[in-house]
């Protein structure tokens, strides 16, 4: 019984010290997906070169206690010869800074430290593969209050993907190494009561300087972007300044880009009702704003800034994810704290996600993630959704590491506008003579590319080096704009062609002297029948004194386009061909103006179309003027196409100054050039070196003219025995440039552009111009009324006739009133008579000689409208003062000739039988005025029938 109760009580105690043995196991052993409590990831910076991950942990085991260190990444940063490392930290918070032991830094040399943060602002390197492997960099960016390394960790876990996964995707060769530093980019984009004020520029001017540190070999790596969110919009805007290259820097930055993948970027925009709530008037106010789906100028400028940035389809490659889950808006709870708690929506829509460049818009360049959109780029380990974004990646990838993108030279530092218009006509003009052959020339095919400013000629010059960068090698661009213009641009081709520049010689005086010039020039003629063809495009030909013909390349593998808006740009090269580029037709600047509408246009509407036909003919058809147009009105807050078009004709009508001399997307457009600056370089050029012919007042001048066309003969008949030799001088230099243009015909002369009209009358604003016109346009009068000019010119004169204000009538009314009654213009005589009678009434009395000429003119009026009582009452009055004034013996023959017109043949008869009278009696048989008596006399006896009398 004993034994039984022992052996049970044995039993017990047994079971008693294993269910306790494994009860303590048990609490030993972490739960399965759960993280340590208070673990939180570190930036360290400033670590030396030669440290390794064991090294870097003990140190700060021993400098960090009571924290425990894991460091779980250590990459050499790109710029200061340092490692950045990400540090897990349990228990408690690392020091922010730890100095470094003197063996790492020298016995002499300045203290160094260890520095900590959560922030991540700025580059962080998360893995650098060893340097004979290293041949792609990767940059990440994060969002809207994003974080740069918590926004693509996984949610609830440890799990970096960037970190952790990326850099063992991405891999060449047979062993399967790792070929790409992975970086990640930080920046302060809090949203609750943040004290930020920058915007979007400001944003993206750190985020290109954070990346200059990549382009300071002269081989940069191939680089591929990512983006989420706000930081893809950044990205966006960091390219377009880096595509208009002001260093050397900036050029090689913009080249080594070839892909990048955005995550719900709103291109289009995103809703931000609930982040209005949280930003209230905070100082980033402006920059959420600027990130609303509905009408923001930032994003439609920045979209058509961004459509070209990278360059055509083949340069570049872009790739789109978006959301397809719900997110939690914004919410503030009870306690005044802003939670995502608020009602699920989706923030960025699918089309505004893949709304990026019109080639990229098939399903092969765009994807769903099944996320919320903060949730976008957070993947863990064996993540389905992750499995996309890799694939998408390693062909990036691979593509970005060809060879063949190597060893071509394309040096264009300009890029077709996004609303570049195909003019079809221009461009197989352009295409056809860049193909005819000229085996005797310096050059085998040249073509000069001429037009007034504004109208479009560097845009074909550029279209016809994209569309051809598969046929030339290399293809450079040279600014001719002036001599510091073509130094810089010979120095970058220079660089980019990887020539070597002898500098031990100094500056040349002269720039086709300079060694950048020289070595590129003997460059392009040396290449041979092996080698490829090359293209030059000469841009902004404009000013030939300085020589820029020695700096037009020569050699037999050459094709040269030169622009120019001298008409002598063609001598330039022997046996150059030759395209003038003028205004747009009615179609081709509707189909301009709408694609500044795109999206908004629907396919039936009629009256966008009329209106924008009648923006354009406003603006006279010219390239440049309906583009700044259209960049204008799609800066209206109004969507409706139909109101903003009519907002734009209103504002035209009544403020045309101001709209002509602005450009409100300076900054993000390709041109910087209005209305107003297009031809200043033109104008100050004509005016500087013809000085003595003066083309300039010549232009604003003609500027005046009413008409059309400003015939040549008015200037004959405006200045009696005039030379012509400096007008022809002086036009013919304005013809050069385009400024004015020729009309031929049976009264030849010049014509001129609404808007250089506009331009050339803002000129020289201090001189008389409208009094000069006004006398100019007289005296030709005066000269036609004269010489009985042949009737068709006559009708060309009337043209040009000004409106006659009351400073001008009584010294040329008079004038004006005889033209327009020779011309059978009665009303218009009349109105002016009229005008200057009550004039001369006024001033010189009812009896002065020059009042009754008057009401003699006004008379004459009358009796050619038929208007006899009118005319008899007139012409009797100056017969009786007449006679009370000057006489009996003088009276004026006016009034017979009314009774004759009347009918009143023998009241006619008497009163000028006893005219010739007088006159014979007192002036003589020969007297003028007797004969013009017995002329008058015989008309009316004609009249009477009595033929053998008269």
């Amino acid at each position: 019984m004993i034994w039984t109760h022992f052996k049970q009580l044995s039993l017990l105690a047994f079971l008693a010290i294993f269910t306790l043995l494994l009860y303590r196991r048990a609490l030993k052993r972490k739960p399965v997906g759960t993280k340590p409590v208070n673990t939180k990831t570190f930036r360290i910076r400033g670590v030396p070169v030669d440290w390794d991950d064991e090294r870097l942990e003990s140190f700060l085991t021993e400098h960090c206690s009571p924290s425990i260190p894991k460091v779980k990444s250590l990459a050499d940063q790109a710029n200061d010869g340092c490692r950045d490392g990400t540090v897990m930290f349990q228990s408690a918070d690392p020091p922010k800074r730890i100095l470094l032991p003197k063996s790492s830094r020298g016995p002499s040399s300045p203290d160094r430290w260890l520095t900590l943060d959560q922030d991540f602002f700025g580059v962080t390197a998360l893995y650098t593969p060893p340097a004979k492997d290293h041949i792609l960099d990767v940059i990440a960016i994060a969002g809207l209050g994003g974080h740069a390394f918590g926004s693509f960790k996984e949610k609830n876990g440890h799990h970096m993907w960037l970190r952790d996964s990326l850099p063992y995707d991405l891999t060449h060769g047979d062993a399967g190494r790792p070929m790409a530093r992975i970086m990640t980019y930080g920046y302060e984009s809090s949203l609750a009561q943040s004290k930020n004020m920058q915007n979007l520029e400001d944003l993206a001017a750190s985020f290109r300087d954070g990346l200059l540190a990549l382009a300071r070999s002269p081989t940069p790596k191939p680089i591929i972007l990512i983006a989420h969110s706000l930081g893809g919009l950044i990205v966006k805007q960091a390219l377009i300044t880096l595509s208009q290259p002001k260093t050397e820097e900036h050029e090689r930055l913009i080249r080594a880009v070839y892909g990048i993948v955005f995550f719900g970027v709103p291109h289009d925009g995103m809703d931000i009702g609930s982040l209005r709530a949280m930003v209230r008037d905070y100082s980033n106010r402006f920059l959420v704003e600027s990130l609303n789906r509905i009408n923001s100028q930032t994003l439609n400028a920045l979209r058509r800034g961004f459509h070209t940035a990278l360059g055509k389809g083949g340069d570049s490659e872009i790739f789109c994810f978006y959301e397809t889950l719900d997110s939690p808006t914004v919410q503030q709870n009870r306690h005044g704290k802003w939670a995502m708690t608020g009602p699920g929506t989706i923030l960025v829509a699918q089309t505004s996600a893949t709304h990026c460049r019109d080639w990229e818009d098939g399903s092969q360049h765009v994807c769903a993630i099944a996320r919320s959109h903060s949730d976008l780029v957070k993947f863990g380990p064996q993540d389905n959704e992750y499995d996309k974004v890799r694939e998408k990646l390693r062909a990036l990838a691979r593509r970005a590491i060809k060879p063949h993108r190597l060893g071509r030279y394309y040096y264009v530092p300009l890029e077709t506008v996004e609303t570049y218009i195909q003019r079809d006509e221009l461009w197989q003009e352009l295409v056809e003579k860049m193909q005819l052959r000229n085996e005797n020339a310096s050059v085998p095919h040249a073509t000069a590319i001429i037009g007034l400013g504004g109208t479009g000629k560097s845009q074909l010059a550029l279209r016809y080096a994209e569309q051809h960068r598969d046929r030339f090698n290399p293809i450079l661009w040279i600014d001719a704009t002036d001599e510091e213009a073509v130094r810089l641009s010979f120095e970058k081709c220079a660089a980019k062609l990887g020539l070597s520049v002898d500098r031990t010689t100094g500056q040349a005086s002269a720039v086709a002297d300079a060694a950048a010039v020289q070595t590129v020039l003997q460059w392009l003629e040396n290449r041979e029948d092996t080698n490829d063809q090359w293209l030059v495009i000469t841009d902004n030909a404009d000013d030939f004194d300085w020589g820029v013909q020695k700096i037009v390349p020569k050699g037999k593998r050459g094709n040269i386009i030169i622009t120019s808006r001298d008409n002598l740009a063609p001598r330039l090269v022997s046996g150059c061909c030759e395209v003038q580029v003028g205004l747009m037709s009615p179609q081709e600047g509707r189909e301009l103006l709408l694609h500044y509408l795109k999206g908004d246009v629907q396919p039936d509407a009629v009256e966008v179309r009329e209106l924008c036909d009648e923006v354009v003919q406003r603006l006279g058809h010219l390239a440049l003027a309906i583009g700044l147009a259209g960049a204008h009105i799609s800066t209206y807050n109004e969507r409706v196409p139909e109101k903003c078009l009519r907002q734009y004709l209103t504002d035209y009508d009544r403020h045309r100054d101001q709209l002509l001399r602005m450009n409100r997307l300076s900054g993000l457009s390709a041109t910087k050039a209005t209305i107003w600056t297009v031809w200043d370089t033109t104008l100050e050029k004509i005016e500087k070196e013809y000085e003595s012919f003066k083309p300039i007042l010549l232009l604003s001048f003609l500027a005046q003219f009413k008409g059309a066309i400003v015939q040549d003969e008015l200037f004959r008949l405006a200045a009696w025995g005039w030379d012509s030799f400096l007008y022809r001088e002086s036009r013919d230099v304005l013809l050069r440039y385009n400024l004015i243009q020729r009309a031929e015909g049976d009264w030849p002369g010049s014509t001129m552009h609404q808007l250089v009209q506009w331009r050339a009358r803002q000129s020289h604003l201090h001189r008389p111009w409208p009094y000069w016109y006004m006398a100019f346009i007289s005296a030709a009068c005066r000269q036609v009324i004269e010489e009985r000019h042949r009737p068709e010119f006559r009708r060309h004169l009337i043209a040009h006739i000004p409106e006659i204000t009351q400073d001008y009538l009584e010294e040329w009314g008079g004038t004006f009133g005889t033209f327009y009654l020779d011309e059978g213009r009665w009303e218009d005589a009349e109105n002016i008579y009229v005008q200057v009678l009550e004039i001369r009434k006024a001033k010189l009395g009812a009896d002065h000689p020059d009042t009754l000429t008057s009401m003699g003119n006004l008379a004459s009026t009358y009796w050619n409208q038929g208007r006899w009582e009118d005319a008899e009452g007139l012409e009797v009055q100056v017969l009786e003062i007449s006679k009370e004034k000057f006489g009996v013996d003088d009276p004026d023959t006016l009034t017979t000739l009314t009774f004759r017109d009347q009918g009143r043949l023998e009241d006619a008869e008497g009163l000028q039988a006893q005219v010739l009278k007088l006159r014979k009696a007192k002036l003589g048989a020969d007297h003028p005025a007797t004969l013009t008596s017995m002329n008058n006399l015989a008309f009316t006896w004609e009249s009477q029938g009595r033929h053998a009398e008269a």
